[in-house]
């Protein structure tokens, strides 16, 4: 992977000489970008995981509903997780680490801005549980891609880095929900989150160095020896 970029140099007001050296070219370590996305991917997979919890006394207002009912649009999307978490762990061992994040990230901002349209809490239930499908395409693919393209030595470290995302990312959501349903509508809280993915699937999707594993094409292992 090579990333570089070049600086823009002027000529001197003093002296304008036409064998001025060019400026020498300004690396960027491959690494480090992908250990900056791998951030990203963590906040943009806890961003959506825990959003209602703020949510949850306008939810029993405003749905006329106990407060364990109103719960389950928290208990929903970590259920969707459970779920599909082996599935899409599966699926991305066959397909690119890169294609498979990216991609999630795209299909998450569907049931995100889907949720503002909910006109009751079996709806919104609905959403979050396909919100909840996805996530795993996010977080369990990163953790396998850094496990692939780092030496071990480096994992820990750029565990770390993507760890801090994820708790990032859990409280950008919540705080990002109470806020705009405060000040807007808490439709509006959906509609903003999935404004902020959609921007974390461009970045990622720019920055994220393609894995450099090659694709297996044999036989699956299996799950057990």
């Amino acid at each position: 992977m090579s990333w570089t970029c070049r600086a823009r140099s002027s000529p001197s007001r003093l002296s304008r000489s036409s064998s001025l050296r060019p400026t020498p070219p300004v690396s960027v370590p491959p690494a480090a970008v992908a250990a900056v996305c791998l951030f990203l991917c963590g906040v943009f997979a806890f961003l959506d995981l825990y959003v209602t919890q703020p949510l949850l006394p306008l939810f029993t207002r405003l749905f006329h509903a106990s407060k364990s009912v109103a719960s389950l649009s928290v208990s929903t999307a970590t259920l969707g997780v459970a779920i599909s978490a082996p599935i899409l762990g599966a699926l991305g061992e066959r397909l690119s680490r890169k294609r498979v994040i990216v991609t999630s990230i795209i299909a998450l901002s569907i049931p995100t801005l889907l949720a503002a349209t909910s006109s009751s809490l079996r709806a919104l239930d609905a959403w979050r549980f396909l919100q909840g499908l996805i996530l795993p395409g996010i977080f369990a693919i990163a953790i396998t891609y850094i496990g692939e393209e780092w030496d071990h030595h480096a994992v820990p470290i750029v565990m770390s880095i993507y760890v801090s995302g994820t708790a990032l990312g859990g409280f950008l959501g919540r705080i990002t929900a109470g806020l705009v349903a405060e000040h807007f509508n808490w439709r509006w809280s959906f509609v903003t989150l999935t404004a902020y993915t959609l921007l974390g699937a461009a970045l990622v999707g720019r920055w994220l160095p393609a894995e450099t594993r090659p694709m297996p094409s044999g036989p699956r292992p299996a799950l057990f020896a």
